[in-house]
């Protein structure tokens, strides 16, 4: 027995939005939790398999993910400046420097 074509769409359709549904979980966590090794390879996989790939003539794309990384970036800076000055001064209370 062989799947049509309608349902093995449906099927592909309906893996890629469970790997991006999980890939936002991640992402969206506070702090965010690096996705699993595993998951990345079967992302990348799936996407290498359908021969998805970055267009770099799209550069409005490519800037506009770079200015979210950057700001991502920062963010994480900024909270572990924060965290790195809150263990200082438990590091002095506790031992009295």
């Amino acid at each position: 027995m062989t799947a049509s074509q309608e349902v093995l769409g449906e099927l592909h359709g309906a893996l890629a939005q469970l790997m991006l549904n999980e890939l936002r979980w991640y992402q969206e966590q506070d702090p965010p939790i690096p996705l699993p090794a595993a998951d990345k390879a079967a992302i990348a996989k799936f996407l290498k398999d359908n021969a998805i790939t970055c267009d770099p003539a799209s550069s409005d794309d490519l800037e506009e993910l770079r200015r979210q990384l950057e700001g991502k970036r920062e963010g994480n800076v900024t909270r572990l400046r924060t965290k790195l000055e809150l263990a200082k001064g438990d590091v002095a209370a506790l031992y009295g420097a």
